[in-house]
């Protein structure tokens, strides 16, 4: 069969920045303070990385499409698509025929990748070439869910239902690195 790859992904965007902040010491806001407040407002530097992907494509086993409209929702947990459209009684499915439906007819693929990471960086000089960083670091930012493939079997009590979730949830790490 000759079809779309698994791995096939038609969009993909990451746009990715770092800012260090313009105020304390040599910069053009705060630079005449007080050493103390000097020091705590030096050195901080934002970052982030955005990233949009495709989902991959649905692969659909050996089912009886009845034809019609399947209204395909990527992000429906409910129902992704119009089971209706299939023929789902156990005891009619295909056992041992020759396949005539593609395995990704349609075209339809399932949630993608739609990310912000995080960090903020505080370094602190402390002299003769010993200095001090701090971090802290957010992985999806936004705990954006990226659902599964809903269930395709159509036997199955969850047919059409996403039942799994394939990113990890927001996680934040803290760090201290000594640099001599």
């Amino acid at each position: 069969e000759r079809r779309i790859a698994n791995e096939d992904r038609p969009n993909r965007f990451v746009l990715s920045g770092v800012y260090a902040l313009p105020f304390g010491e040599g910069r053009r806001l705060g630079g005449d303070s007080a050493l103390w407040l000097r020091k705590a407002i030096s050195g901080w530097t934002v970052s982030g990385i955005y990233t949009y992907q495709s989902g991959s494509v649905v692969s659909w086993g050996n089912v009886i499409y009845l034809g019609g409209e399947l209204n395909w929702e990527a992000r429906n947990i409910g129902g992704a698509f119009d089971t209706t459209r299939f023929n789902t009684v156990p005891a009619q499915q295909l056992d041992r025929n020759l396949r005539t439906l593609p395995t990704d007819f349609g075209g339809y693929r399932s949630d993608g990748i739609n990310t912000l990471n995080a960090a903020v960086i505080k370094n602190t000089a402390l002299g003769r070439g010993v200095n001090l960083q701090l971090r802290g670091e957010a992985f999806n930012v936004f705990d954006r869910v990226q659902f599964g493939e809903p269930v395709l079997a159509p036997t199955n009590s969850n047919f059409g239902r996403i039942v799994s979730q394939v990113n990890a949830p927001r996680s934040v790490q803290f760090g201290v690195r000594l640099l001599w």
